[in-house]
């Protein structure tokens, strides 16, 4: 028979410290086997993100997701409201969370009253470069602002999560959301964004599908590659007692969104639901016959905040 493997004596389970040298020996060489093991494992994470760029973020990254809602009441607008108070502040943690040289350390900023964002000027409070346009998306960032890197301001990019803000290290903003320019026109339509879920009080993309069965993905613009769902309502028409239908996925799974034509000249409408986005701003569509055409209204989006930009 096999001698029993000895367990490993961490400090949480000696009832009282060792009193004598050799019991403090075992004590301590165990404790620095367990910090080296949880370095070691802490570093493989670290560079696991370099060599596998599906590595789930939050394994590596501290969190710094802290979002506010924001919000446009008035169709035509294009500046957008952070509506913050003292008993609904915006917290800014600075500090660079992966490893740099020199390191930087953390600090904690506090905004107590309204942000807003000017899509109309450049620099804090607008946009970080370049101007504004209609069917753009556009992501909100709270940033260090001041002369002493002591405040919050927010800048809007066209630039993801992946990369933020021109000018800004990662340390120094905080991913708050995306918002879409109208289809058309140069403004924001009124639109309410929280907790991850944006809806626009109208349309931000249309999109058609006709003329063949075959599954065709469709990709869509002003649809962050950080959303999960994305708010759809469809209108089918063309050919009645037909279908047409959408869903995230290109496999030949159960559509999301499914509507029957009753009749052929009238569009038949569903809509909005929720329709998962497994292909980054990516829709797929099919119809049961070249007859039928689909109408594909985006009308927004929810975004996963248990992952960190």
């Amino acid at each position: 028979m096999q001698p029993k493997s000895e367990q490993p004596i961490f400090p949480h389970s000696i009832p009282t410290p060792p009193e004598d040298y050799k019991g403090f020996q075992k004590w301590a060489v165990d404790v620095s086997s367990t910090i080296n093991e949880i370095n070691k494992q802490l570093f493989n994470l670290y560079n696991r993100h370099l060599s596998d760029a599906l590595a789930h973020p939050s394994m590596w990254k501290a969190n710094r997701t802290f979002r506010q809602s924001y919000r446009n009441d008035n169709h035509g607008d294009f500046v957008i409201t952070f509506p913050i108070s003292p008993t609904n502040p915006m917290y800014l943690i600075t500090g660079e969370t992966r490893q740099v040289n020199p390191p930087e350390g953390y600090k904690m900023l506090i905004a107590t009253s309204d942000l807003t964002c000017d899509f109309s000027i450049n620099g804090i409070g607008g946009l970080d470069s370049g101007s504004f346009a209609p069917y753009t998306l556009y992501y909100l960032y709270a940033v260090v602002s001041g002369p002493l890197q002591d405040q919050i301001g927010i800048l809007a990019s066209i630039n993801d999560p992946s990369v933020g803000p021109a000018g800004y290290k990662y340390g120094q903003w905080m991913y708050q959301g995306a918002v879409a320019s109208d289809y058309v026109k140069t403004y924001f339509n009124s639109f309410v964004a929280s907790t991850g879920h944006f809806m626009s009080g109208n349309r931000l993309d249309l999109q058609q599908h006709t003329g063949t069965i075959t599954r065709t993905a469709y990709t869509f613009p002003t649809l962050p590659v950080t959303a999960k769902f994305g708010y759809f309502a469809i209108s089918v028409y063309g050919e009645k007692s037909q279908q047409g239908g959408i869903g995230g996925s290109n496999g030949n799974n159960t559509f999301t969104m499914q509507q029957y034509t009753f009749d052929d000249a009238v569009p038949n409408f569903t809509g909005p639901s929720l329709v998962p986005i497994q292909t980054p701003q990516t829709i797929y569509v099919e119809t049961s016959t070249a007859n039928v055409i689909v109408d594909m209204y985006l009308l927004g989006w929810k975004e996963d905040q248990t992952e960190n930009p």
